[in-house]
């Protein structure tokens, strides 16, 4: 099986999971609602998650993601550049297309740093077309980066042994803040929407903070992917749960809890 048509796999059976549901569907339920068979299945987790099915969807229980909720002490050792969303007109924007175990991704960079990443779903038109309407860089070039470069190297090294390129937020005072508390975040471990809103003064408007993280310009890098709703769900993602739990199981099998 080829690595997109595992990763298509891999996604529908994710798909299958109910984000603010507590119990987890077993391999053979979703064998049968997919269509294939649970060797199939077996085959495609292991291949992309190196556990047979239940064992990894084990690390989507409430049980195991309720262990997983840390305190949001530390911020990763990165460089973050805050600007108004309208001052991105003055600012040339070099992007690429990158594939990655997620999937394909948009990075998009400023001459101070990385700037936008997008899951493209192999609509690259579409990415550059939502650049444009909500930006409106000066230009768009398509190019590397050594930001590109460095912010892959992260992403394949689940955030433990690379450091982030520096990052330039086009957003809000608010919408920074939300996004750099994301940043507190560690690998293998999650949050609550309300420990981010208590984190930037705001105890009560976690709605308000779960607005701005489905804002974020910069997924997977500022790891939204890692907040979860109190329930100790999956929950919500601006690009969907499945594709929500495919970037946060790596990190959660790579940093077991016991």
């Amino acid at each position: 099986m080829s690595s997109v048509s595992t990763r298509t796999l891999v996604l529908r059976a994710l798909g299958e999971l109910l984000p603010h549901k507590a119990s987890l569907p077993t391999s053979l339920e979703l064998s049968l609602a997919l269509g294939c068979t649970s060797e199939e299945l077996n085959n495609a987790f292991i291949e992309t998650f190196t556990l047979p099915t239940d064992e990894t969807l084990y690390y989507l229980s409430s049980e195991y993601l309720a262990k997983t909720i840390s305190p949001l002490t530390g911020r990763q050792d990165v460089t973050l550049i805050h600007s108004r969303r309208q001052q991105a007109k003055e600012y040339v924007f070099r992007y690429n297309f990158y594939e990655t175990y997620a999937g394909e991704l948009m990075l998009a960079s400023t001459e101070r740093g990385l700037c936008v990443s997008l899951f493209t779903f192999m609509d690259r038109s579409g990415a550059l077309e939502r650049i444009e309407q909500e930006f409106h860089p000066k230009a768009l070039i398509q190019s590397t980066s050594a930001f590109h470069d460095e912010a892959l190297c992260h992403l394949t090294s689940l955030g433990k042994r690379a450091s982030l390129p520096p990052l330039h937020l086009f957003g809000t005072p608010f919408q920074c803040g939300v996004w750099e508390a994301m940043l507190r975040i560690p690998s293998g471990r999650c949050c609550h929407y309300q420990d981010l809103a208590t984190l930037v003064g705001k105890p009560r408007g976690a709605q308000a903070v779960g607005t701005a993280v489905g804002a974020n310009p910069l997924a997977p890098f500022i790891p939204c992917h890692r907040v979860l709703p109190r329930t100790d769900t999956l929950g919500d993602y601006y690009w969907g749960s499945a594709l929500k739990a495919l970037v946060l199981l790596p990190e959660l099998i790579s940093s077991p809890l016991r």
